[in-house]
């Protein structure tokens, strides 16, 4: 009788876990109100970039009430100040709590005479809780803006929020982000990304000026795939 003695290689490779973030809606506005006109549901996320033309005034500060759908905090990722030009960019994040028809944030009590602009998206599948990863943000003049890059981000699985403003401009999305909203000063642009590195937002402006950039990435609430598993031998 022969004998066989078999070896047998067996690679077991960790299953996928691929990012699921996703867009449910967004509003823009240039004043005080930034309204959400379908339904915002329990547990997804608002993320929002803003601008306003002074340095004294803050978003999310004064007024009682922050929106009309049980969101008690909404909480700064990133903050730039172009003292030059007496502006602020900032982007927020804040909590759906209760699931409504719509949902209208109260930035301010009463639109900054000086001036304000707001795009919000709606996100799914953002992490629960401490979403907020990294951050970073930068001021400067030209046609090419550019936050500068994060440091490395904690998980592959994450949400990239980037935000460019100017006085008053025409913006080119960076060439990376796969989707981006406009209106009057601002451009908020996002891309959901599946391995760990570093970020940042760019983009271009039609007019040589100051002009400010922020960025912020939020986790997943799957981190991303596990390392391969090494052969095993039988």
């Amino acid at each position: 009788m022969k004998h066989c003695i078999c070896i047998l290689f067996l690679t077991l490779l960790a299953v996928p876990s691929f990012a699921v973030i996703s867009e449910v809606q967004h509003a823009t506005t240039t004043n005080r109100l930034l309204s959400f006109a379908s339904t915002v549901t329990a547990g997804d996320w608002f993320v929002v970039a803003v601008i306003v033309d002074d340095t004294t005034d803050t978003p999310f500060v004064s007024p009682t009430t922050h929106d009309n759908c049980g969101n008690a905090t909404y909480t700064s990722a990133v903050q730039v100040t172009d003292a030059g030009r007496g502006s602020n960019t900032w982007i927020f994040y804040g909590k759906v709590v209760t699931t409504s028809a719509s949902c209208t944030l109260t930035m301010f009590d009463t639109t900054p005479g000086s001036g304000m602009a707001a795009i919000g998206v709606e996100f799914t599948n953002i992490v629960g809780t401490s979403p907020l990863d990294k951050a970073v943000g930068a001021s400067g003049s030209g046609t090419a803006l550019n936050s500068g890059p994060t440091s490395a981000t904690s998980q592959a699985n994450e949400l990239v929020f980037g935000v460019l403003t100017d006085g008053a401009d025409t913006f080119t999305k960076g060439p990376s982000f796969t989707t981006s909203y406009t209106t009057t000063s601002i451009l908020a642009q996002y891309k959901v990304v599946t391995s760990i590195g570093t970020y940042d937002s760019d983009g271009t402006k039609a007019v040589s000026s100051a002009w400010e950039s922020a960025v912020a990435t939020f986790k997943d609430v799957s981190p991303g795939a596990a390392p391969t598993m090494p052969p095993a031998i039988y």
